[in-house]
């Protein structure tokens, strides 16, 4: 498993590939524990590269909502595709989590911070972000 993250403004976007599961969580926990650290952090959770979660992964997705929540940030998650939407659909966190189906509408949904307007995804990656 594979972890990436940027921020644009103060929304944090990790982008996830690979599998996700119990020995790739095990070798990325300093990096999830880190997505974390700060309180009131906001989070995008992009699994658009994600082709098989198990229940390791899905723990490691309802740790980062639960300590995001409890200190005051928010994660929401995008791009959830495959075998994985089938398995987030089984257990019941399709109803229980912000999923979006992109990136774009992940961050369109997040509240604009004072005297900025926040830039789409593909936007930011095309180098035209506006602070």
């Amino acid at each position: 498993m594979n972890i990436n993250h940027i921020m644009i403004d103060d929304i944090g976007i990790v982008t996830v590939r690979g599998n996700m599961s119990a020995d790739a969580i095990e070798e990325t926990r300093g990096e999830i524990e880190s997505l974390v650290a700060k309180d009131g952090q906001k989070l995008i959770l992009d699994m658009e590269g994600v082709a098989f979660i198990d229940s390791a992964g899905i723990g490691a997705v309802v740790y980062l909502v639960k300590k995001c929540r409890h200190s005051g940030g928010a994660v929401k998650i995008a791009n959830v595709q495959g075998m994985v939407k089938d398995v987030f659909r089984m257990a019941g966190l399709d109803k229980a989590l912000d999923i979006y189906p992109s990136v774009d509408l992940a961050l369109k949904n997040f509240p604009e911070p004072k005297g900025k307007v926040l830039v789409g995804y593909d936007e930011y990656l095309r180098g035209s972000a506006v602070s």
